[in-house]
């Protein structure tokens, strides 16, 4: 099987998993440990190697992640400007967590 990069990368929701993760205040061990409920293997550092665009995500895994960090799979893809639920876009270090706790 040959492997493709798209401008780069092989995945285009890496950025878009990152700053959703960000504003949850989630450890990339803590998303990781979310799909293994499903049944879904994943290892802290696929999640570091998905926000950094040098894995694939395959779709069962796409839907896993909008579901967990609560977006839709439209927004992590990049069709999507909101989240398909009013996810506004702030920098992750400075949202404190009872606001986003508001955001919900």
């Amino acid at each position: 099987m040959k492997i493709y990069d798209y401008n780069g990368k092989k995945n285009i929701c890496g950025d878009r998993v990152h700053e959703a993760r960000c504003r949850y205040r989630l450890t990339q061990s803590d998303l990781a440990a979310q799909p293994q409920i499903a049944g879904i293997i994943m290892e802290r550092d696929s999640v570091s190697h998905i926000e950094i665009g040098t894995r694939f995500v395959a779709d069962y895994e796409l839907r896993e992640l909008a579901r967990i960090l609560k977006v839709s799979v439209g927004w992590l893809l990049g069709l999507e400007n909101d989240g398909g639920g009013g996810l506004l876009t702030f920098p992750c270090r400075i949202i404190p967590l009872l606001f986003i706790e508001n955001m919900v």
